[in-house]
């Protein structure tokens, strides 16, 4: 569905077609319902607070419905000087390519795996495939635990401060990583069509309409917390 079909759906769902029953919505104030709509479904695919109780790729149809957005790109890492054997991802500045020679466009928005390539004195530098993702409650006890610790094929990783963090065991340093991420999505406008999924196109329309009702007050949408069950 192209932006001008879905401007077309909204205002037919809308019912404004010829008539004055409610508000009229200039094309820039749909676009903003659309782009709104669009946010919470992405939101809510990623996570379970959905029809099915399922996050992404938990089931079949939450991988269909966000695959459009899962990106892999490449993040510069650096040593961390405040912390021992730490290194940080910056997730804000992402190259297309290894060598980190072209940004990416594509702006992170959640977080799916990351494959950190590690460096060791008489070893090939190689991308590993396993981190172990720890909450900051657990961060202390993890780096003391022996049998949790940090290890050549499984660094530590935390979140803070809106970037990634990495531990070692100071045996090998990280270099680079290979991002994998939910991008946020381009703004629906004039010059931009949606995306996702085309056959969740319509269930857009249908959230801005929802939106748009329940900010006018309309009786016939008093709440959004069933939108998404009764539409999906």
């Amino acid at each position: 569905m192209t932006n001008t079909e879905m401007i077309l759906e909204f205002k037919l769902t809308l019912d404004k077609v010829d008539s004055s029953s409610y508000p009229d919505f200039a094309d820039e104030e749909i676009y903003f319902f659309l782009n709104e709509s669009q946010d919470r479904i992405i939101k809510t695919r990623y996570s379970r607070n959905n029809l099915y109780k399922s996050g992404f790729e938990e089931i079949q149809k939450r991988i269909d419905d966000l695959s459009n957005i899962v990106v892999t790109n490449y993040a510069a890492v650096t040593s961390v000087s405040t912390e021992t054997n730490t290194y940080k991802i910056d997730i804000s500045t992402l190259y297309t390519d290894e060598a980190h020679t072209t940004p990416s466009t594509e702006s992170y928005m959640f977080y799916l795996r990351s494959r950190p390539r590690v460096v060791k004195t008489g070893c090939t530098s190689k991308y590993i495939n396993k981190v172990k993702l720890v909450q900051h409650d657990d961060l202390a006890y993890i780096l003391e635990d022996p049998f949790n610790k940090p290890i050549l094929l499984e660094p530590v990783i935390y979140f803070e401060r809106g970037d990634i963090y990495l531990v070692t065991d100071g045996t090998f340093t990280i270099d680079k990583c290979k991002l994998t991420y939910i991008k946020r999505p381009a703004k629906i406008d004039e010059d931009t069509d949606c995306e996702l999924a085309e056959y969740l196109h319509k269930e857009i329309v249908q959230m801005a309409v929802n939106i748009a009702l329940e900010s006018i007050e309309s009786p016939r949408q008093q709440t959004q917390g069933n939108q998404l069950n009764t539409i999906e």
